[in-house]
């Protein structure tokens, strides 16, 4: 009888472990995904910007941005705000322009922080 039930204990334990694995491997797939996503949504702003399409360009600046900050992929995020600065200074709106060259910089000052403390 005891063996039976330690049988059933491991086949369950066996059970849920797998469903872990698989589980870890959807939510990394998933947050790959988003990070492809918002890597295109960059690229497609570059382009837009280039063209002169500034608010498209800003549209998709502003999506990439939620994503890269949704999946807390910080240099992504420095990397949209950024974009966003230069959109808006091409727009001569400095002040914007300001707010998301801060933002830009503070995270990167963090990043470049971070791995100095690391080394």
């Amino acid at each position: 009888m005891n063996r039976l039930i330690g049988l059933a204990i491991a086949a369950l334990l066996t059970g849920v472990l797998m469903s872990i694995v698989v589980s870890d491997s959807v939510q990394a797939q998933t947050l790959q995904d988003r990070n492809t996503e918002a890597a295109r949504l960059l690229q497609q702003g570059i382009k837009l910007y280039q063209a002169g399409r500034y608010q498209e360009a800003i549209q998709a600046f502003e999506s990439s941005l939620g994503i890269y900050r949704q999946i807390g992929n910080p240099n992504g995020e420095a990397a949209s705000l950024l974009s966003l600065g230069k959109q808006y200074e091409s727009l001569r709106q400095y002040q914007k322009a300001i707010e998301y060259y801060g933002q830009s910089l503070d995270i990167q000052i963090f990043l470049r922080s971070a791995m100095a403390c690391s080394i």
